[in-house]
Formats: structure tokens, C-alpha cells, sequence
């Protein structure tokens, strides 16, 4: 765009030199004013907008300068624009364009940047359209110069307003898109665990699985089940089942990452893990049997529950049930065998 603009404005000067000036302004056919007409703004002009395409294709610069460099790109063109052709008196609030292109960005600190850039340059404008020949009498210029400063002025507070519109629009999508990052987040959690649900394990075990066949991993899952879970319920109620429920869950969550442990359903567990080894896995779901072991309740203080567990590594050919299903075989053969232990399946 801001090639554009220069090769238009480049084009329009050498136009006006061949055709627009009278033969009683042939004084003005002269180097100095090809030099301050053409040779001098169109230099600034295309120089500014090469050492802007260079830094924009930097990709050591941040998006923020890049967004500066754009903005002072434009400033600049508009500024030649003011300085070099005012004869044209419109050409006088060719700033304002400027401003009003640094509200795209919405950024105030570019905006303020822009009006102090401005105000000198508007002065140097007004110099050079007051000492031009062809731009009238001296009322007549005091008057333009009084106007562009009153619309300039108007411009800035038009595009400060914009800026921050903007900046409130922003923020408002943003508390949107949070909160809809939460919504979906509460969609994966259990509510009374905390820990990841059923819909959450099954886009994981399946983002596992797909990464598996392209990769050389070595995902684990295990299969964790609260023995007697039915007898908590029916003997001390199901308020202190869930207190059984949710300590499991704590000790899982400090063991394990929260995005590795989730609630199967009722008093079923499971951990994922998409790449380790079967010696290190042990020890942790041992830690985390051990500790449940422990842990005291107030409403049975002299009574502990256990956990079993089955763990089956990933084979060639599984799909997430037959997966499962193997992790559940190694669970229930652990119930089967005295439960408060861990089995691990023998795949064939």
C-alpha cells in the first residue's frame, strides 16, 4: 500500500512539472525544484519503506515495533506529503492519515508516539507553506493553517477514541474467550474429584493411540479400583464415600501430573501415561496404594480401605477398548488374588 501511495505521489509531481505550471512560473523549472519537489521527498519516500520491508520480514522483531514501523512508515509518506506539496492546502492535514491508520493497531503508545512526531512537522509544514509563492496572500494562509491545526486536533481525539473502543472490544472478547476455555475445561473435570473425567480420558487415550503409531513410545495404562467400595457406602453413608473418593484423587494428583489421572466412573480410576517404563510406573501406583493405605478418616478412624490395580502396557494392534480391556483383566485378577495389590498384565 505505502508503495502505492509513494509511486502515485511521484507520478503526480512529475505531471504537475510538465504540465500544471504556467509559463509566468518558469522560474520554478529549475534544479532546486525538481530537487525539493521530486528528488528529495521521493528519496525520503522510498527509503523509509525499504527499511520498513526489511524489518518486517526480521523475525527478530517483535510484533509490536513491526506494528511502530508500519505506522511510521505511513507517518512518513504523509509528512513528505505535507512538507514537500503543500502547495496543494489540502495536503496540509495529509497527517491525519496517519493517525487515523494508528488506530488499526489500537495501540495508545503508538498513537502518542505519532502526535509528537506530528507537531514538529506540522510546524516545518506550515513554514514552507507560508514562504511558497504559490499558496496566496498572508491572510489567507494564517486562515489554512488555523484550520489544519482545529481538524488535526479533531483527528487525534476521533482516533484516541477509536483506540480505546477498541482496546474495551478486545478486552470484552477476551473475558469471553477465557470464559470459554472454562467452560470447556469444567466440561473434562469431575466435579467431585477434581481430577479429569470420562470424556477427557477418551480423547486422551486416543490422542496416546494415534501418537503411538507414528512415533516409538511406550504408553501405560493403569487400572486402579477402591476394594469394597460398596460396604463404605452402605455402612458409613455415601458423604463419607465420596471423602473416600476424593482423598484417592488428592494422593493421584501428588503423585502424577492432573492430566495423566482420571475418574473412570464410580470407584474406578486410571493413569495414562504416554511414555515411560513399566519399572518406574510400579513404584508410583505402589506409592500411591501404599499411601491410601494410610490414610486415616474421621469417620473410621481405626478402619483403612485399599486399592487393587492392573497394568497393561500398549501392544501392536490395540485400540482403546481392547486396551482397556487388558488393564481391566490385570485389575480384576488382583481382586481375585487378595486385592490391596498390583498385577500387571501378561499380553499375548
Amino acid at each position: 500500500m505505502s508503495i502505492i501511495v509513494a509511486f502515485v505521489v511521484f507520478g503526480i509531481e512529475i505531471f504537475t512539472f510538465h504540465s500544471l505550471l504556467s509559463v509566468a512560473e518558469k522560474e520554478f523549472r529549475k534544479f532546486t525544484y525538481i530537487c525539493a519537489r521530486i528528488v528529495i521527498p521521493s528519496g525520503i519516500n522510498f527509503g523509509t519503506i525499504l527499511v520498513t520491508s526489511f524489518i518486517l520480514k526480521s523475525r527478530k522483531v517483535k510484533t509490536e515495533r513491526k506494528n511502530f514501523m508500519v505506522s511510521f512508515c505511513f507517518f512518513m509518506i504523509c509528512s513528505v506529503l505535507s512538507v514537500f506539496h503543500n502547495y496543494f492546502q489540502i495536503l496540509l492535514l495529509s497527517t491525519c492519515i496517519s493517525l487515523l491508520l494508528c488506530s488499526i493497531f489500537g495501540d495508545t503508545r503508538i498513537l502518542k508516539i505519532q502526535v509528537h512526531l506530528i507537531i514538529p512537522i506540522f510546524f516545518i509544514a506550515s513554514i514552507t507553506f507560508w514562504c511558497d509563492k504559490l499558496t496566496g496572500i498572508p491572510i489567507y494562509k494564517i486562515l489554512t493553517i488555523i484550520c489544519a491545526i482545529a481538524f488535526i486536533s479533531f483527528t487525534y481525539v476521533f482516533a484516541r477514541a477509536v483506540v480505546i473502543s477498541q482496546k474495551d472490544q478486545l478486552k470484552y472478547i477476551r473475558k469471553i474467550y477465557e470464559r470459554q476455555n472454562e467452560l470447556v475445561e469444567e466440561l473434562r473435570i469431575d466435579p467431585l474429584t477434581k481430577l479429569c473425567n470420562r470424556m477427557a480420558f477418551n480423547e486422551t487415550i486416543s490422542r496416546i493411540i494415534n501418537l503411538k503409531k507414528d512415533s516409538d513410545i511406550s504408553p501405560f495404562i493403569v487400572m486402579m479400583d477402591i476394594d469394597f467400595f460398596k460396604k463404605v457406602n452402605d455402612r458409613y453413608g455415601h458423604i463419607c464415600g465420596d471423602e473416600v473418593l476424593v482423598s484417592l484423587a488428592n494422593i493421584m494428583r501428588s503423585n502424577v501430573s492432573t492430566r495423566k489421572a482420571f475418574r473412570f466412573g464410580g470407584e474406578e480410576f486410571i493413569l495414562l501415561f504416554e511414555d515411560d517404563n513399566q519399572e518406574r510406573i510400579v513404584k508410583i501406583v505402589e506409592k500411591i496404594r501404599q499411601e491410601f493405605s494410610e490414610k486415616v478418616y474421621d469417620f473410621a478412624p481405626d478402619e483403612s480401605f485399599t486399592i487393587s490395580a492392573g497394568i497393561s502396557a500398549w501392544k501392536e494392534g490395540f485400540d482403546d477398548k481392547k486396551w482397556i480391556e487388558w488393564a481391566d483383566k490385570a485389575l480384576y485378577f488382583a481382586k481375585e488374588n487378595g486385592r490391596d495389590q498390583i498385577k500387571i498384565a501378561e499380553l499375548k
